[in-house]
């Protein structure tokens, strides 16, 4: 039985045990920087998340300008006490609430 890896020489097992175990470390990494970044108040987890939405930005696509706009709008409009900040866990259960 052939088990095939993405980027690994399924003939050699070596290799796909090497794979797998990157892979697990890889995952782990990605468990620290979690848990890192949670530790961060929400407005540098918000820096850190439009940081990272800029890195798999493509060119600069329409839907990309619409998010920019009204992020510049909502924050306006934050900023001059029309609207209050909401933080995602209450706005996530008040959605979960609705439906």
């Amino acid at each position: 039985m052939e088990i095939l890896y993405p980027g690994c020489d399924p003939c050699a097992y070596k290799r796909v045990d090497r794979c797998i175990r990157a892979a697990i470390v890889k995952r782990m990494d990605l468990a620290v920087i979690e848990n890192e970044a949670l530790k961060l108040s929400a407005a540098e987890r918000a820096l850190l998340a439009d940081h990272l939405m800029a890195s798999l930005a493509v060119g600069d696509t329409p839907v990309m300008k619409a998010w920019a706009e009204e992020g510049e709008r909502r924050l306006s409009m934050f900023r001059e006490g029309k609207i209050s900040a909401v933080d995602g866990r209450s706005a996530v259960s008040a959605l979960r609430k609705k439906s």
